[in-house]
């Protein structure tokens, strides 16, 4: 059995916190980009909900495998490593929060101006369509659930490796 330090577990728990929502914040700016980059493109609003969250899901679950695998190569880590990939994940997060914010002020200000009829429309068929709210919904739980079962098939592997 791998013994590790309190301060060890407690950087371990920040890592894993900040990696989730930065995959979570990237996902979702992902999310805004496919939504915006349909509207431009004039696609019917039913298609773009089911393009948009369904890439989504691929995505967020892509990054966490291929996350989860880059962070469990190594099975042991120094406390000094531990602490630059959690000051690397903290950057990540707010580097990824930041790239929403101006994306939203920018990119979906500029398509709302520019594709106002089409934009008002995705708005109006998601509003008004409560099953695809509740899709919504689903999906976001399904995030956490992709990754309660990536972390899980990661540590598994992790523990018949060694």
């Amino acid at each position: 059995m791998i013994e590790i330090s309190k301060k060890q577990l407690i950087l371990l728990i920040g890592i894993g916190a900040f990696i989730f929502n930065s995959i979570n914040g990237f996902t979702y700016l992902t999310k805004v980009m496919f939504r915006d980059l349909q509207v431009w493109f004039d696609q019917k609003p039913i298609y773009n909900f089911w393009i948009t969250e369904l890439s989504m899901i691929l995505i967020f679950t892509l990054i966490g495998i291929l996350v989860i695998n880059k962070l469990t190569k190594k099975q042991l880590r120094s406390d000094k490593e531990l602490m630059k990939i959690f000051i690397l994940w903290i950057i990540a997060y707010f580097v990824i929060q930041l790239s929403q914010y101006f994306y939203t002020v920018y990119g979906t200000s500029f398509v709302m101006e520019n594709k106002h009829i089409e934009y008002g429309n995705y708005v109006d068929f998601i509003r008004e369509d409560y099953t695809l709210q509740s899709f919504q919904s689903i999906f976001i739980f399904t995030r956490y659930l992709i990754f309660a079962v990536i972390v899980y098939l990661g540590q598994k592997t992790v523990t018949n490796h060694v």
